[in-house]
């Protein structure tokens, strides 16, 4: 046995060789856990809404002076409600600095005198009285309304800027 060239030892039957896990698996595992984490958590806690936006209700834009000038006995100026036009008129709500509102109404064109009056919130709308007669306006209409009843005129209304 002393010529015979030297053999490798046999395998142990049974037993279990150890294999290494390619090189940088054990990062990649880690890295990806890390990961996944701090995807789970951005996902799943509440976030602040970034810091430009606006928090709350828009501010309120106050009554164009023109039509606050007018308002009765407003010391103060309060805010615009809304804004409106037709073809022919430019109606403006507004409240004075006590809260009452207020509908301003006039001709585009600069013709006849602009009229002011008290107006209420109804519903989804406004209603004003100028004597016997009345403004409604709700459903992106003005109506006119005669003293009898009988509807006047009726106008559809566009969401428009105050107006100067």
């Amino acid at each position: 046995m002393s010529g015979e060239a030297p053999t490798e030892p046999l395998p142990v039957v049974g037993a279990r060789s150890r294999l290494r896990p390619p090189a940088g698996t054990v990062r990649a595992l880690a890295l990806g856990a890390v990961g996944l984490t701090a995807l789970s958590l951005w996902w799943l806690l509440p976030r602040d809404a970034p810091s430009g936006a606006p928090s709350g209700p828009p501010p309120q834009r106050p009554c164009p002076e023109r039509v606050a000038a007018l308002l009765p006995g407003a010391a103060e100026p309060g805010p615009l409600v809304e804004s409106y036009e037709t073809p022919r008129h430019r109606i403006v709500l507004c409240a004075d600095g006590a809260g009452d509102l207020y509908y301003f109404g006039e001709f585009l064109d600069g013709t006849g005198e602009p009229m002011v009056i008290p107006a209420r919130r109804e519903g989804d709308g406004y209603t004003a009285l100028a004597g016997e007669t009345r403004y409604e306006i709700s459903g992106g209409q003005v109506a006119v309304i005669g003293g009898d009843g009988t509807e006047l005129a009726r106008h559809d209304l566009v969401e428009a800027g105050p107006g100067e």
